[in-house]
């Protein structure tokens, strides 16, 4: 569970810098 919610944070902070630049 944990890793789980660690990967969707990942993801979540690599969209944010896609949509960022």
């Amino acid at each position: 569970i944990l890793k789980s919610f660690f990967a969707h944070r990942v993801f979540l902070y690599m969209r944010g810098l896609l949509y960022k630049n």
